[in-house]
């Protein structure tokens, strides 16, 4: 599974424990892809999780380990993204 273990969350579904990854790696996934494939989808998608969970995300973490994959100019402009629907009050797609 991806993501920091430390991260991961049990959730039941139906009587099964199914693992969750945190939302900081879900964010840094979908930063990999808009980075690496140049996915706007992907990008979008990171900017509403960060619109969504801003004030409960562990930033420090986010930012070293965009840093350390080289991904900390695409999770700043996620993060301005996010920001400015949020300043609307609320992600509003298509949108920006």
């Amino acid at each position: 599974m991806a993501g920091s273990p430390e991260r991961v969350s049990t959730i039941d579904v139906r009587g099964l424990s199914v693992p969750v990854i945190g939302v900081e790696d879900l964010i840094l996934d979908r930063l990999r892809a808009a980075a690496h494939w140049r996915s706007q989808a992907d990008e979008e998608w990171a900017a509403r999780l960060v619109a969504l969970h801003d004030h409960s995300l562990d930033w420090p973490y986010l930012e070293a380990q965009a840093a350390a994959e080289r991904l900390a100019g695409t999770l700043e402009k996620v993060r301005k993204r996010a920001h400015r629907w949020t300043a609307r009050q609320g992600p509003q797609p298509g949108k920006d």
